[in-house]
């Protein structure tokens, strides 16, 4: 049975795939890999394996066996990530630079030096790989200070968190300036607060991304928390808070929004009115509506709006119908 890794025998060719991409452009091995014809590249004879996605694998902490073809290295990549090759060769065209050259595309760059000029050059959040990094990019893209605390917890716990929050910001521009601050504390697995903060708890964010990810997998499978739920989800759910304190900040800008923020003033409204709008079609109570996105979407109109954010990030289409109705309300309150 063929593992994740492929069958052993593909050692066997390794003499003729070696050079596969070696002096390609960057459009060019996109197009190849894209269409399939990356299954051969092996091993180099210099030892290890070069190219974009192995160079992403080490960057983002995946381990890969010596015979591993890049398409094990996207799949890789694409479990730890949620990432498909289209959507990190995406990123590889938004980082062009002044020449209007694709990023990597010089003449006998092979793939190892298309992912080098890639991690060094584009702005996006996958490229981070240390403390420093994520926090001078959250800073330069949104004005957000990572407090010193965040640097003693697990990088990819954190990134992966992260990553969710990013995702949300890039989604709505709008909330651009409502969070402020990253930073730590030892409420719940992560919190926001009314001042624009989001926090990780030490306790979860530590000995690896497991501590967390395997937490939230774990009440994502029991319902607790959306399906398909992991540490970028995570981070979501708390973007999620911070889109409900940017809508508060529209309503109340001269005072009340912390009374606003504790009484879930926002969430309740848009909550309720899909509920309304859902039960319409369905018949469903309130409860079991919200119970479809998970158990905690019913802890109160705040955590649920939240919890819709965190499903739509996960399921997109697949999503929960209150979630979708929550996103597009969304987008229309924040234009």
């Amino acid at each position: 049975m063929e593992g994740i890794y492929g069958k052993s025998d593909r050692a066997k060719r390794v003499e003729r795939a070696i050079n596969a991409f070696k002096g390609l452009s960057a459009s060019e091995t996109k197009r190849r890999i894209l269409e399939g014809d990356e299954g051969e590249e092996a091993p180099s004879k210099s030892g290890g394996n070069t190219g974009l996605p192995f160079g992403l694998c080490k960057k983002h902490g995946i381990s890969l066996p010596p015979n591993a073809t890049p398409r094990d290295a996207w799949e890789a990549l694409k479990n730890k990530t949620g990432l498909s090759p289209q959507d990190f060769y995406d990123r590889l065209k938004e980082g062009r630079d002044r020449n209007g050259r694709e990023q990597g595309e010089t003449d006998g760059a092979n793939g190892g030096q298309i992912e080098q000029e890639f991690a060094t050059k584009s702005d996006r959040i996958e490229t981070c790989t240390t403390h420093a990094e994520l926090g001078e990019y959250f800073h330069k893209t949104y004005g957000v200070t990572v407090d010193a605390s965040v640097h003693s917890l697990d990088f990819p716990s954190v990134h992966s968190a992260a990553s969710g929050m990013d995702i949300v910001l890039r989604e709505f521009p709008q909330a651009k300036g409502v969070l402020r601050s990253v930073s730590t504390s030892s409420s719940g697995l992560m919190c926001a607060r009314p001042n624009g903060e989001i926090c990780f708890n030490p306790s979860f964010f530590k000995n690896g991304e497991a501590t967390i990810q395997q937490r939230m997998e774990q009440s994502s499978r029991s319902g607790y928390h959306p399906k398909n739920s992991g540490a970028r989800e995570c981070g979501a759910h708390e973007m999620g808070h911070m889109l409900e304190l940017a809508l508060i900040q529209r309503r109340y800008p001269n005072g009340g929004g912390t009374l606003a923020w504790n009484k879930c003033i926002m969430a309740k409204e848009i909550v309720s009115e899909a509920c309304k709008n859902i039960k319409r079609q369905t018949r469903q109570s309130f409860d079991v509506i919200r119970s479809e996105v998970s158990t905690y979407a019913n802890e109160n109109f705040s955590e649920c709006l939240a919890e819709c954010v965190s499903d739509y990030i996960a399921n997109r289409t697949n999503a929960a119908a209150l979630s979708k109705y929550v996103w597009q309300r969304l987008k229309e309150e924040l234009q």
